[in-house]
């Protein structure tokens, strides 16, 4: 953990969480538009998808020097929520949802259904996630004190 989230370190480590959690969105309309097959397998996106959405949490947690309170600390907590939703969702609608794959399978049914539900939750958090990062920065930024 770094000592202090505003000190140099923090913020760089900070900045660069944002980055690559901002390098996060374009896999969501690369899945949804069509006209963008042409731009690559969405496999290789999911994967870019995957360690960016890891590597960035991992540095804002860090960042975040264990502090949890105020809107950095909810900020904070929607992000380690999307993160493990995302893992959550690609279990679910991986390995086990192509094992029991058919129509008429209970199993297939409810993986379906509970695919259903974190794809439903997954992307406003990450929204929510998004406004709250930059109400954080902003704040932080307006509100920064000089220690000397």
């Amino acid at each position: 953990m770094v000592e202090d989230p505003g000190g140099e370190v923090g913020h760089l480590l900070g900045w660069i969480g944002v980055f690559l959690m901002i390098l996060t969105i374009p896999f969501s309309f690369r899945k949804r538009v069509g006209c963008l097959g042409r731009l690559g397998s969405l496999k290789g996106w999911l994967y870019f998808h995957i360690i960016v959405g890891t590597v960035g949490p991992i540095l804002i947690v860090v960042h975040s020097a264990g502090k949890t309170r105020g809107i950095a600390g909810f900020a904070l907590w929607s992000t380690i929520f999307v993160v493990l939703s995302g893992y959550f969702g690609g279990f679910i609608t991986g390995p086990l949802f192509e094992k029991y794959e058919t129509s008429e399978n209970r199993i297939y049914l409810i993986f379906a259904r509970l695919s259903q539900y974190i794809d439903a939750t997954h992307i406003p958090i990450s929204i929510l996630l998004f406004i709250l990062t930059v109400v954080h920065i902003v704040a932080a930024l307006l509100f920064q004190v000089d220690p000397q």
